[in-house]
């Protein structure tokens, strides 16, 4: 890839996640491309067949996904140091050998997995640098060495946690609580992200996201005096 200080950097935050020395390091830069994009750039639409993980450097990712009628909602946003990918379309090899125990027949999880497509539709959402890792080649390498392998589980857990908290808020919190949490605990996303992309990621029209900040921004401004 070339950027040395970039390609050092990650290395040690791999290693973190690992918990020890990543062997074979110089394979894995072979396979690691820097993604340089501008606000509204596509990483990755739905539907391909892509086997690559990102790594945000710079700027943000906006992740979403497509209801059957079309309407797009936005699962969540990702900013550096986060990890992004559509796990169906890296199809590991783990999964898809815990799939073929599976005795029922036609899941939809099984169809998604032998398909091998992204779930996903991400985006830029101002001006942003990535770094893209074939997964192919740290499947490999997890083959090889065990430090690998606690590197996939580790960053396999990381995602789950993340979707897992998304799925959770989303049954528990009305959209005002919702947004609610987002003002006091990732007040600089609030800042950052527009309007009509909050709005998605809330689950309600632009338009009842203009009421909603209203209406909160009002009883805030009640309860202070």
């Amino acid at each position: 890839m070339g950027d040395g200080s970039t390609l050092d950097a990650l290395r040690a935050e791999l290693e973190a996640l690992a918990g020890g020395v990543l062997p074979e390091w110089e394979s894995l830069e072979t396979a690691t491309r820097r993604i340089d994009l501008e606000a509204n750039d596509v990483v990755f639409p739905v539907g391909i067949t892509h086997p690559y993980l990102y790594i945000v450097r710079q700027g943000m990712l906006r992740i979403g996904t497509f209801a059957p009628n079309g309407q797009m909602w936005i699962i969540g946003f990702s900013r550096p140091g986060e990890l992004v990918t559509s796990l169906p379309a890296l199809r590991p090899i783990w999964l898809q050998r815990a799939m073929s125990l599976q005795t029922r027949t036609g899941s939809a999880v099984q169809e998604e997995m032998g398909e091998g497509r992204t779930a996903y539709h991400v985006t830029a959402v101002e001006r942003t640098r990535l770094l893209r890792i074939d997964y192919r080649a740290i499947e490999a390498l997890a083959l090889r060495h065990i430090e690998w392998a606690h590197l996939l589980i580790a960053a396999t857990l990381q995602f789950s946690l993340a979707k897992e908290r998304r799925q959770r808020q989303f049954l528990t919190l009305t959209a005002e609580q919702r947004y609610r949490e987002l003002l006091a605990q990732e007040p600089e996303l609030v800042r950052r992200v527009p309007q009509k992309d909050l709005a998605l990621h809330l689950g309600i029209t632009p338009e009842g996201f203009s009421r909603l900040a209203s209406r909160v921004r009002r009883a805030d401004r009640d309860a202070a005096t």
